[in-house]
């Protein structure tokens, strides 16, 4: 039967493995180490092991095949003959993480595939996205005056280049906003047509969403489809008047 002082000294060998440490410990480990050539390869695996945990989780996550190695390399270490309880629970630690993480690689890759399929955000009713503009001023985020840039933030957002035609007397264009509404890639253009506000929402024809675009009160949602992308107007007045202008550029536009 082990005796006080071995008690003792796998008591302190524990905690200082596990880093709790009070002064004269350290001394204390190391005169129990000289003593025991067993322990002190113990007290050295620990360390790698403790170092491969370090190096495991402070940046990109190792392969699969790097965790097997390290385990399996590790495993050849510890005699069969005396095994340690503490060690062999990390084993098992590691492995838990190492299943663990290859799960959440595995959820994350169809996580991203799944993206590809549906829009990137649920869809936000297009009428309270106007209220809320007029409301907050009717201010643009990017007023986009040059063509070029104008026709490059619907081919960068849409896929699709577009240019405004000339506006008709009593039109103005302010500018872009991104409120989102049937997607997160959503671009909103805000005009003055006989001093009433008005929005087109235009998006990719992939990511239409009818539900967004109820009408309500005295507001009128307009939808017209070309071009592979899908615009929406939003209008006080009774008829659409500013998607029209909405027409494709030229790539030297760009």
């Amino acid at each position: 039967m082990p005796d006080a002082n071995s008690r003792q000294d796998d008591e302190l060998f524990e905690m200082i493995l596990d880093g709790f440490t009070m002064e004269g410990d350290g001394q204390s480990l190391e005169e129990a180490l000289r003593a025991d050539p067993l322990r002190r390869q113990q007290a050295e695996l620990q360390r790698e092991i403790d170092e491969s945990l370090r190096r495991l989780f402070a940046a990109q996550p190792p392969s699969c095949e790097a965790i097997v190695a390290a385990l399996h390399q590790s495993s050849t270490v510890v005699p069969r003959s005396q095994p340690r309880r503490r060690t062999a629970s990390l084993f098992g630690v590691v492995a838990a993480l190492a299943a663990s993480l290859l799960v959440a690689i595995s959820l994350s890759s169809l996580w991203k595939n799944a993206r590809h399929d549906a829009p990137d955000v649920a869809a936000r009713p297009l009428v309270d996205l106007y209220q809320n503009a007029v409301a907050t001023g009717f201010e643009p985020s990017y007023e986009c005056r040059e063509p070029e840039r104008f026709a490059e933030t619907f081919a960068r957002r849409q896929g699709v280049p577009l240019k405004l035609l000339p506006m008709p007397e009593g039109s103005r264009m302010l500018g872009l906003v991104y409120t989102g509404g049937l997607s997160r890639d959503t671009t909103a253009m805000l005009a003055y047509v006989n001093d009433q506000p008005v929005m087109v929402f235009v998006d990719r024809a992939q990511n239409d969403r009818s539900d967004a675009a109820i009408p309500a009160g005295t507001l009128h949602v307009f939808r017209e489809e070309r071009d592979g992308l899908v615009f929406y107007e939003v209008t006080p007045l009774a008829s659409p008047a500013v998607t029209s202008l909405l027409a494709p550029a030229s790539p030297a536009a760009l």
